[in-house]
This record gives structure tokens, sequence and C-alpha cells, in this order.
């Protein structure tokens, strides 16, 4: 981390699916958006929603793959990072957007418990592997290289329990 960067939390529930995909040296990047809805007790002791803000989620490496197994649309995360802006020039309009690029990004346990199973560790994709040139939009879980285990293999730390369990691991 670099001095003086904007550090950010986030709590909010994402807009879609994660969106995995790989750089040409094979490194996994992942992408979605959570909606934050700010609420508000209101003087007669009843709750209002207010409008929801919108912020972009960037996460790289192994939280990368972590994220595309273990979450999807609906499900409510806080997510840690660093706040940046992206600037870029198209057709000679400047253009900004914000991105948070997540540190650390986990389950929100106030609305579901979750299993937490140990990650296996494994090597990077070698460049040579087809999936390091896929389609840059595939959904994540269409996006995973070959032969890379999936959630049905228990590789991933934070996959939602469908017993309602919440065993973490000894």
């Amino acid at each position: 981390m670099a001095v003086n960067d904007m550090i950010l939390t986030a709590v909010g529930n994402l807009t879609a699916d994660p969106e995995l995909r790989y750089t040409p040296n094979g490194q996994p990047v992942c992408q979605f958006s959570i909606a934050v809805n700010p609420r508000e007790r209101t003087p007669d002791g009843t709750w209002k929603d207010g409008d929801p803000s919108y912020v972009r989620v960037q996460c790289w490496r192994s939280l990368a793959e972590h994220v595309a197994v273990s979450l999807r649309k609906g499900v409510r995360v806080i997510v840690t990072g660093r706040w940046r802006e992206e600037r870029w020039e198209k057709d000679g309009q400047k253009h900004s957007t914000w991105l948070l690029t997540a540190d650390a990004i986990g389950p929100d346990l106030t609305f579901a418990p979750v299993e937490i199973k140990a990650a296996n560790r494994r090597d990077q994709a070698p460049p040579e592997d087809p999936w390091v040139s896929a389609s840059r939009t595939r959904p994540a879980a269409q996006a995973r290289p070959a032969g890379a285990p999936g959630p049905e293999a228990g590789a991933h730390p934070a996959v939602p329990s469908r017993t309602g369990s919440a065993d973490a691991p000894r």
C-alpha cells in the first residue's frame, strides 16, 4: 500500500455475479459491483431506506478466484481496500470512474451463516493455458481454467453453507 492511499470499507449486496478473467500473463482478476443501501431511523421509530450508491470492486490473484466461486448476485459482503480514480481518454474526451481495489472481502454474517473451508494452494496457470486468452466477459463460473478445482472440490475459503452450519476448520 502506498502512502496516502484512501482506504475504504463498504458493505453492500452484489448487483450481479462476479466476472473472472485472466490477464495475458495469467493473473486472475475479478470485478463486480455492490449496492450500498443506507437506512435511517425516522422520528416515529420506523426505518427508511435511502437511495443506493454503487461501488465497483476489483480484486486480483487468489482473492479473485475465491470471490468468483464463493459469491453470487444478492450476497451481502464487506469489502475493504484502496479507493482510487481511474482516468482515461477516448475520442478526445476525458473520462473517469472510481474503483475499489479490494485487499479483503468477506460475507456479512449478520444475514447468513457460512461454512469456511481452507483453500488448496496451487500454482498459477501457465502462460500457454488456452484460458489465458479466453473471452474477457465470460461469467466467473465459465471462466475457470481447465483443471482448476471448482466449488464442489472445497477449494475455496468462503462458500455459503447449504446446511446452515458455520463450521470452521480446526
